[in-house]
C-alpha cells in the first residue's frame, strides 16, 4: 500500500513540476467524487513492483542502515533522516537527497554500460554543490547511490573537486568560471541567479 501512495505522490509532484499528470491519475481526477482507494488503485502494477524492489534493495544492501548510522547495540535515531529534493536554487536547481553534510545523487539506471550517464550525475552533483554559494546546506561531501544495485560511493567535496579536475588545482578557477555562466542561464530561465560565493572551510574527506 505504501508503494501505491508513493506512486500517487510522485505523480502529483510530476504534475506540479511539468504541468503534465500521469494519464492514470488524470483519468481519476476527471471524475469528481473519487476516493483515496481510487487513487491507490490507479498505480500500475509494474510501477508498484519496481518501487517495492527499490525499497527492498535499500534495506538489504544496508544502505539505509549506513545512512542512519545503525550499529549493533545502538538505538536507531528517531526523526527525519535528511532532506529530500533540497532546493539549491529556487526555480532552477534541485538536488536529490541531503543527509547531514553529504549531497546525494540517486539514480535508477538499470545498466552501467554507458559511463556517460554516471558522468552527467557526477557533474550535476558538483554543479549543485557550487550553486549553494551561501553555504545554506553546509555541503561538505557528495555521493552517488545506484538504487537498483544498492551501491554507494561518496567523497569529501574538496577531494571530489580535485578528482574531477585531475589534481591540477584548477577547481577554484573552474568554479569562478561556472558561476557567471550559471547566473546568465538562470536569469534567462526566469530564476533568481545565485549570489556571490562565500568562502568556507575546505574539509578533505577520503572517498569510501
Amino acid at each position: 500500500m505504501l508503494a501505491r501512495v508513493c506512486w500517487v505522490l510522485a505523480g502529483w509532484e510530476h504534475a506540479f513540476r511539468t504541468g503534465r499528470m500521469p494519464e492514470q491519475l488524470a483519468a481519476i481526477h476527471a471524475h469528481p467524487g473519487y476516493t483515496v482507494d481510487d487513487l491507490r488503485a490507479a498505480a500500475p502494477e509494474p510501477a508498484v513492483a519496481e518501487l517495492v524492489n527499490l525499497a527492498r534493495v535499500l534495506h538489504t544492501s544496508r544502505t539505509l542502515a549506513g545512512w542512519r548510522g545503525d550499529a549493533p547495540g545502538c538505538p536507531i535515531a528517531t526523526g527525519p533522516l535528511g532532506i529530500a529534493n533540497p532546493i539549491i536554487l529556487p526555480g532552477w536547481a534541485e538536488a536529490d537527497l541531503l543527509l547531514g553534510s553529504t549531497l546525494w545523487e540517486v539514480t535508477t539506471v538499470t545498466s552501467l554500460d554507458n559511463p556517460a550517464v554516471l558522468v552527467r550525475a557526477l557533474w550535476r552533483l558538483l554543479a549543485c554543490a557550487w550553486l549553494d554559494t551561501r553555504d545554506v546546506y553546509g555541503i561538505r561531501a557528495v555521493g552517488i547511490y545506484l538504487a537498483r544495485h544498492g551501491v554507494t560511493m561518496s567523497w569529501g567535496l574538496t577531494a571530489f573537486c580535485s578528482m574531477v579536475f585531475g589534481g591540477t588545482g584548477r577547481d577554484d578557477a573552474a568554479r569562478e568560471a561556472f558561476l557567471p555562466l550559471a547566473r546568465r542561464l538562470a536569469r534567462a530561465d526566469g530564476a533568481e541567479p545565485p549570489p556571490p560565493w562565500v568562502p568556507r572551510e575546505r574539509i578533505l574527506y577520503g572517498s569510501h
